[in-house]
């Protein structure tokens, strides 16, 4: 399997048995807490963020309720958060150090936007500017560094709101 934004996009909503999740994960560990589970591929710059149908996935598409589906996908631009760097290609050709000014000329406005001010209490650090677009039933958010440059690229299922 190869670290390509529209080969690992296919793969959302997933479980993690199924032969192609199988062929991706190899021989790693999937650390799961609770109803969620996280995988990192740092050499790649990718991470996957595993959930139970629950939160993301209709139960439609649920062959086991407890089992992990994949609901979300990080690229990590080099040396974000101890990754070596995504170097694959992204949706509207953008691109890790792009400016907002520069995406949104590119990709158009965005959904919904926000972040870039103030500090964060928990993570006692400040709050990135974020735009957040839809992607082919899906979420893409992009996440800016203090300098205004692309820093994280999530793709992910946003979550289903039960009635």
């Amino acid at each position: 399997m190869e670290f390509d934004f529209n080969a690992l996009s296919r793969l959302l909503k997933k479980n993690v048995d199924d032969r192609e999740m199988l062929q991706l994960i190899g021989n790693r560990r999937i650390d799961r807490e609770g109803s969620r589970g996280d995988l990192e591929f740092k050499e790649h710059g990718v991470a996957l963020v595993f959930s139970e149908f629950d939160a993301t996935i209709p139960p439609s598409e649920v062959d086991n309720p407890k089992g992990l589906y994949l609901s979300g996908i990080h690229f990590h631009r080099l040396n974000h958060e101890g990754y070596q760097g995504y170097i694959g290609s992204f949706p509207w050709d953008i691109g890790f150090g792009d400016s907002e000014p520069q995406i949104v000329e590119r990709a158009g406005k965005a959904a919904k936007e926000g972040g870039g001010g103030g500090r964060s209490p928990i993570l006692k650090r400040p709050i990135p500017r974020w735009l957040r677009y839809d992607f082919s039933g899906n979420a893409l958010l992009l996440r800016f560094d203090l300098d205004g440059k692309l820093e994280l690229v999530t793709l992910f299922v946003p979550q289903i709101r039960r009635t």
